[in-house]
């Protein structure tokens, strides 16, 4: 499925609609010059990583990644809104949390003593709101990107 334009219309952000893999992302395909690349974006923070090129000959320039990756930044909203109606699964299952009563919810590289684990996880589009139910039964609404508490 298209998403949206990429690099003047030259190239073009798109999510696959079968047999999509965790961790979220986009592909950029440069018909053009031969070349795509995979974009991973997340619902907690605003970071977008490059995640592979192919293929390696012909290669796009670092300007022109950094330039892709901030596009698929600026429509962030788009990629989480796709990702979440064609494949559903967020990636934040079985993660860790520090979730303060005010303030930002913060992903945990490994446990600590007052962390919490998600049990499940789902994105509303229409609010772009991440809602994260852990396993202790209780549950915290969070803006996507941001991680702030709503």
């Amino acid at each position: 499925m298209k998403l949206f334009d990429v690099l003047g219309g030259a190239a073009k952000a798109v999510l696959r609609s079968r047999d999509e893999h965790c961790p979220p992302h986009v592909h950029v395909g440069h018909k053009g010059e031969g070349w795509e690349a995979k974009i991973r974006f997340s619902y907690v923070d605003d970071s977008v990583s490059l995640m592979e090129v192919y293929p390696m000959r012909g290669r796009p320039s670092v300007a022109t990644i950094n330039a892709v990756m901030a596009e698929v930044r600026a429509d962030l909203a788009i990629c989480r809104s796709a990702w979440s109606a064609v494949v559903g699964d967020l990636d934040l299952v079985n993660r860790w949390f520090d979730v303060p009563a005010q303030g930002k919810v913060a992903l945990l590289a490994r446990r600590t003593k007052e962390a919490k684990r998600v049990r499940s996880a789902s994105y509303d589009a229409g609010r772009d709101i991440v809602t994260l139910r852990f396993e202790d039964g209780s549950s915290h609404m969070m803006k996507a990107g941001t991680g702030e508490v709503e």
